[in-house]
């Protein structure tokens, strides 16, 4: 399989960024599911040296993004149907924490913001644009990581958003779910407005795993599991 047309590196952090055009390439499907990673002609397509190439690799490896085989070669995986379900249980948790803090640190420019979000997503629903809609969906939720001022969280919490992302495609377009976004993220608002940092949690959670149930129940119709 051919290497798709990549950006050249530079040379500043050349590890850093060998890693993050991957990683984008893999979730955005530019880099599909059984794709090998050549070494050597990924290093001539982005401009640099083997070693932070390899680096890169190894973290991508450890974040489940590719594997290695017995034999060396390197390719990209997707997640098997309790994957899928492990990163949704993981995410659920963590963006609950991020609403739980979320409530009782974001100010109040931070609150008018989430709701300017919110009422952009009200438009692109009426529009019926899915697109527009995910996109400030996904703005919703980083505001909020960022209002809960947490440190340790949203490395991980990026991580698993990357893994859910590669299958957003399969539960943003299904009858009623525009609809359903709206009501589950104008609930985890209200209960940041309120201060209510229980409420805001469990909202959160059951939103996020909302998502899942509607993944889980199209992958059960489509008699077949993504990944391996």
């Amino acid at each position: 399989m051919s290497v798709p047309t990549l950006p050249t590196i530079e040379v500043s952090s050349r590890r850093t960024q060998a890693y993050r055009v991957l990683r984008e390439a893999i979730v955005n499907g530019q880099i599909p599911v059984g794709s090998r990673l050549v070494a050597s002609q990924l290093a001539e397509q982005l401009g640099l040296s083997r070693t932070p190439l390899r680096e890169a690799i190894q973290l991508l490896e450890k974040e489940g993004f590719v594997r290695r085989l017995p034999t060396g070669i390197v390719e990209v995986v997707g997640l098997s149907r309790d994957e899928i379900e492990e990163v949704y249980a993981i995410r659920a948790r963590l963006e609950g924490l991020a609403a739980r803090y979320a409530a009782l640190r974001a100010t109040p420019e931070e609150i008018d913001r989430m709701q300017d979000v919110l009422s952009a997503m009200k438009r692109a629903a009426r529009r019926g644009k899915p697109g527009e809609l995910d996109l400030e969906g996904l703005e919703f939720h980083e505001l909020i990581q960022r209002a809960s001022r947490l440190r340790f969280a949203g490395p991980q919490l990026e991580t698993m958003r990357d893994h859910i992302n590669r299958y957003r495609a399969r539960t943003i377009g299904s009858p009623g779910r525009a609809e359903a976004i709206l009501e589950e993220h104008a609930e985890v608002l209200r209960w940041i407005k309120a201060r209510d940092a229980d409420r805001a949690e469990e909202a959160m959670r059951q939103h996020i795993w909302n998502a899942w149930v509607i993944l889980s129940e199209d992958m059960t119709s489509a008699s077949g599991t993504p990944g391996e």
